[in-house]
């Protein structure tokens, strides 16, 4: 495959106050390599944020001695 291929990547622009709302994230366009060989290239339909990753979202500090906290 040698054509360039565009992906979209769904990223945390902001820490949500509650319940995540669209407004929380951001749609970043990138210009991926052609695949090697023997590699495939998955489309995902759906996106799903579980309870897990809506603590790691959160900025409250008794959930930063849980984790390892990143930056926006």
């Amino acid at each position: 495959m040698t054509d360039e291929i565009i992906s979209y990547e769904i990223r945390l622009d902001s820490r949500p106050n509650g319940i995540p709302t669209k407004d929380n994230f951001a749609i970043a366009q990138v210009k991926l390599d052609s695949l090697p060989d023997q590699q495939v290239l998955v489309r995902n339909l759906y996106m799903s944020v579980d309870p897990y990753m809506r603590g790691r979202m959160s900025d409250r500090l008794f959930l930063k001695r849980c984790r390892t906290d990143f930056d926006l």
